[in-house]
Parts: structure tokens; sequence; C-alpha cells
């Protein structure tokens, strides 16, 4: 793999040259088999994801990653959610909503509550939600590459890593510390990705991908904060 590796530390190799593309082998199920090219595109991703983005395919279309994206997502989804709504019965919780209105139905989802109604959502509308997630996240990604200078690929290449990189999902499985292990592995899996396919540091390629969550965390802090403030300040008024 030395000419491989050497791909993915400089620019991309051009297209039709250098570069030697043979995955992943979910693009090639019809051939092997549903069950078979799940397996080992999933293996792949969470395995070995420098060798498994290098040898992938950065143009072909969005259609075959992108159902993989929302098989592997929409699976996770579906975990989490009987986990909680099973947890949320253990605990003695409701199982009808607590209240009518948004607010109410917002609050008991901050809680952790898991109703019938919240779980059915989750089961009709979760393929939905999973394909707009992976769009919206692949294009945060790729613009957080345009001003790094990252981007040497199109947004597809981007949307391809993306897509793949759901494979992570699935560690919700795990009961527990699951989620917590898919949310690590997934951006340590993209910023992989990122590199090898735009091929660019892994440094800048993480902070493409860790650049976003700061920005997102200092405005839930900021938000948090105002809320406190706005609480404090109503409460002093009341007295």
């Amino acid at each position: 793999h030395g000419g491989g590796r050497q791909a993915g530390a400089g620019a991309p190799a051009p297209a039709g040259g250098g570069a030697r593309y043979d995955g992943p082998p979910w693009e090639e199920r019809e051939r092997i088999g549903f069950g078979a090219a799940f397996v080992d595109t999933t293996k792949g991703v969470l395995a070995e994801p420098a060798d498994f983005f290098r040898r992938m395919r950065p143009m072909g279309g969005i259609g075959a990653p992108l159902f993989y994206g929302v098989l592997t997502g929409y699976l996770g989804l579906l975990v989490t959610s009987v986990y909680q709504f099973v947890w949320h019965v253990v605990a003695g919780g409701p199982v009808e909503p607590a209240g009518d209105t948004p607010a109410e139905q917002l609050l008991a989802a901050l809680q952790g509550g898991m109703t019938i109604g919240q779980l059915a959502f989750n089961v009709l509308l979760g393929p939905v939600l999973v394909a707009v997630g992976l769009f919206i996240g692949a294009g945060i990604y790729h613009l957080a590459l345009l001003v790094l200078g990252g981007a040497q690929r199109d947004f597809e290449a981007t949307l391809r890593v993306t897509c793949y990189g759901g494979a992570t999902q699935l560690f919700q499985i795990v009961p527990g510390c699951g989620g917590l292990i898919a949310v690590v592995w997934n951006i340590v899996v993209q910023i992989i990705g990122l590199a090898e396919v735009h091929g660019i540091s892994r440094g800048k390629a993480a902070g493409a991908v860790l650049l976003p969550l700061l920005l997102l965390c200092c405005c839930c802090v900021g938000l948090a904060a105002l809320l406190g403030f706005s609480i404090a300040g109503l409460a002093g008024m009341g007295r």
C-alpha cells in the first residue's frame, strides 16, 4: 500500500491516474451479496478506516453511500429509542405524553423520557431524519474544509465519507456506553476519511471536524448562560 499512503498524504491523485480504487464493498453488493457487502464495508470502516477510505472511490454517485448511511443510522436510532423507552418504563415514567404542548413534549425529551408517541415518531420518520442529518453534517464538514483550504475534492466526496462513517452508529447497540463510543469513533473515522479522500493532513481534517463542534459548544454555553440570566431576571421581577 505504499503508493496509496503517499497519495493520502499529499494532493489527490489525478482522476484516472495513480490512485487505484477497489471499494467499497457496499457498491458491489449486487455481485457479492447484500449481507457480505454490508459486513465487509462495516468492518472496513470500523477496523481499518484509513485503508477503507484510501481505497474508496471519491466519486461515483451518492445513492449507494446514502443508502448505507441511512441504514446504519436508522438501526442506531431504533436501538437507542428502544433502550430509552424500556428504561423510561422501568423507571416508572408515563407511557403516554406528559403534556399536549410542544414545550411540554420537548421538556419530556430533554429529561430522557421516551413515550410511545416519540418511539413511533422515530420509527416512522427515522430514515428521513437520518438522511437530512447526513447532508447537514457533510455540508458543515465541507464548509469547514473550504474555510481551512482543505477541500481538494467536490462535496460528493465529503458526503461519501460522512455516509460510510455512519457505520459507527452501530455501536449504539452496546447498552450504556454505546452512544459515547459511537460519537468518539465517528469523529476519528471522519477525520481519517476526510484526510484520505481530500488528500490533506489529518491535522487539517481534524480542524474541519472539530471546529464546528467547538463552535456548537460555545453557542450552547452562551444560550445556557442567556437562559440562566433570563430566568434569574424573571425571578427577581416576581419578588
